[in-house]
């Protein structure tokens, strides 16, 4: 018998087979020859199969090894679901002769649906919403097809009615579901790009960009919720990867993927990425775990620290990550603890750490929370800067110290963006280093952008600043309360001698004060202040000098510090800064600059000035002043200076006159 004789009688015998199908008028498949599935003799399936088993005669050719480039396989749980088994096989999703028509009058693709019962359309047995209509007339968004009528449309044509191939069916997958809208997952799309239908659909085949840019949720309650949107994080305003794409291998940096869709996070070490020993692997989230959270500190250190990962920038931005010292990092108040307890890297922003998710934060260095929905404070919303101190540093935060309150105070350094409208910028950062602050260290240098520790004396580190030259990121307002913000005469003077390296904190608190200037007691500079002994209003001065010495009794003034401070009612200020006299090496702080440029009744006369209005004989030992301060001229006014007071006028050391100058020793 020829071949073509034996075609024609197996086209006989199929055609009486067709005729003898239910509602058989069929237009078959090109693609589909009969001999394919067919044997006129010896077929081992009923209606003629060369297989009884009807799977296995399609992958015949759709399996791995087929020769169909349209590659399938069944349908089934993946390993370890929480889902009743179930499988689905090719016939329960596809007939094999001709593409149906569908119950909306048009024609579905890729032979999907079958013929159940009576019925004339396109229909699917599901397992356990009985049986239900399909449409499958596009392709979808990924094949640059219609998003209506695709893969699982979400009800686009609004007929009530969830009739996708991907979504007939499903009634607990996490998303798409015949029984519940999902218009957030990929709607439209072309599910077969992650979920490949060589696989058994299981969800393998995406990018870590286009599956995590939208929520996951497979359902198993890890976490509960399922996983948040992670890719918009890498937009906020700090984050991880700092270049314009996000790609998967900067991903894969940090995530360990062997267990992937398991259920846990697992994370590598960046200098040992291949040691599966050294993978974290975490049960709960760490922003509400501490024992969670504390896993991760090594995992952020691999990276922070001087080597970056294995010596390299970990991600395709080529940026090295900032240092961290590991040194002194474990020694460091907030990781050793105290009154706020163990600190670690990640955490709330409130209990135990103060960094959000690597991705990416809605504050400043990734700061948490990430969403950045503490209770907004004044000046600092987003509690991203001084706020994010006063969590802990505030009232009712666990820190001993309320170092929120400090700076609320009428002097204070201007940490908060209200007091910055004037020019003035410095932050909490600028002296402390959160993670280097320690009981014994507590400033960082300004000089080095605060990522080393100050080793020097305290007069030398507010010189960092108040020397006429502030570091970078550090600015002050245009106008100053007092003598000027550049302090950098004081080095020698007699209050930089008498009080030593600890000289600015005997008189100021470095936060904030209720008295001028950050002082640590009252000090009036207004003109014409009505001034009687025992009123407080110089009470800075006195916490060194005796008042009754200098004011009541002669002394190397002769007696008029009382005739100027109390007859004629003149501050202190008009001849002395605290800081240095206007002539270098002068004993008694003489300068009259502010008196001069600040409204005083005060003028120079003739021709005098700074330097040459005031003057000593030390023959004569004598001082004179060459003047005009409260409408009278001193032309010149001379006093004797045989009384000069020795150290009985000044109480040294300074005891108890301030409590807080061991504040940062």
């Amino acid at each position: 018998m020829t071949r073509r004789s034996s075609l024609a009688i197996v086209s006989l015998v199929l055609f009486g087979v067709v005729s003898l199908w239910p509602r058989g008028a069929w237009a078959l498949n090109p693609n589909h020859q009969c001999e394919f599935c067919h044997v006129t003799h010896f077929a081992s399936g009923g209606q003629l199969l060369d297989n009884a088993v009807v799977e296995v005669l399609c992958l015949t050719c759709h399996g791995p090894a087929g020769t169909s480039s349209l590659k399938a396989d069944v349908h089934t749980n993946t390993t370890g679901s929480v889902h009743a088994a179930f499988r689905m096989t090719c016939k329960d999703c596809h007939t094999p002769h001709s593409n149906l028509g569908n119950w909306l009058g048009g024609t579905n693709l890729e032979l999907v649906g079958t013929l159940q019962g009576t019925s004339t359309t396109a229909r699917i047995a599901t397992p356990n919403s009985g049986i239900r209509q399909v449409v499958f007339q596009s392709r979808g968004s990924n094949a640059g097809q219609p998003t209506l009528h695709s893969f699982a449309d979400n009800d686009q044509d609004g007929n009530g009615y969830r009739d996708g191939v991907c979504e007939t069916c499903h009634t607990q997958t996490a998303h798409h579901r015949n029984n519940a809208p999902d218009a957030a997952h990929f709607t439209g799309a072309t599910c077969v790009m992650c979920h490949p239908h060589n696989l058994g659909f299981i969800p393998t085949g995406g990018t870590c960009t286009s599956c995590h840019s939208l929520a996951q949720n497979n359902s198993d309650g890890i976490p509960p919720g399922g996983r948040r949107a992670i890719v918009g994080e890498f937009s906020f305003a700090s984050h991880h990867l700092h270049s314009a794409t996000l790609n998967d291998a900067d991903c894969e940096v940090c995530h360990e993927m062997t267990r992937h869709q398991q259920g846990r996070v697992r994370l590598k070490n960046a200098d040992d990425p291949n040691n599966p020993a050294r993978v974290v692997v975490l049960n709960a989230d760490p922003a509400t775990s501490y024992a969670e959270a504390v896993k991760l500190e090594t995992f952020c250190l691999v990276c922070h620290d001087t080597n970056g990962a294995a010596g390299l920038a970990p991600f395709s931005d080529r940026q090295m990550p900032p240092v961290i010292n590991n040194t002194l990092w474990p020694v460091s108040s907030h990781k050793s603890g105290g009154s706020a307890g163990p600190m670690t890297c990640y955490g709330d922003g409130a209990r135990f750490g103060c960094h959000a998710t690597g991705h990416g934060s809605q504050k400043r260095k990734i700061l948490a929370p990430a969403n950045a929905t503490q209770p907004p404070i004044a000046g600092d919303p987003l509690r991203q800067g001084e706020g994010m101190c006063y969590t802990c540093h505030g009232p009712g935060g666990v820190a001993s110290t309320n170092i929120q309150a400090q700076f609320q105070l009428a002097s204070h350094h201007k940490v908060s963006s209200l007091d910055q409208t004037d020019g003035s910028r410095i932050e909490c950062t600028n002296c402390h280093n959160p993670h280097l602050v320690s009981a014994a260290a507590r400033l960082a240098n300004p000089d080095t952008s605060a990522t080393t520790q100050w080793t020097g004396t305290g007069v030398a580190f507010c010189l960092t600043c108040h020397d006429g030259a502030p570091p970078s990121g550090v600015t002050f307002p245009a106008t100053d309360p007092g003598t000027g913000w550049s302090k950098s005469r004081f080095p020698g003077t007699t209050h930089a001698t008498a009080l030593a390296a600890d000289a600015c904190r005997r008189c100021h608190h470095p936060h904030g004060s209720a008295n001028l200037s950050t002082l640590l007691a009252r000090y009036v500079i207004a003109d014409n202040n009505l001034y009687t002994i025992g009123d407080g209003d110089y009470a800075m001065c006195w916490t060194c000098h005796s008042e009754t010495a200098i004011i009541s009794n002669p002394n190397a003034y002769e007696t008029r510090h009382d005739q100027h401070v109390r007859d004629k009612q003149g501050p202190c200020i008009i001849c002395h800064d605290a800081h240095g006299p206007f002539d270098t090496g002068e004993a008694g702080l003489i300068s009259y600059a502010f008196a001069a440029t600040h409204g005083y009744s005060f003028s120079f006369i003739g021709g005098r000035n700074d330097s040459t209005a005031f003057s000593i004989d030390t023959v004569q030992n004598r001082g004179s002043c060459y003047l005009r301060c409260h409408g009278e001229d001193h032309t010149p006014r001379t006093y004797s200076r045989a009384n000069a007071l020795g150290a009985s006028s000044i109480q040294w050391p300074v005891t108890g006159a301030s409590p807080h100058w061991r504040l940062y020793r």
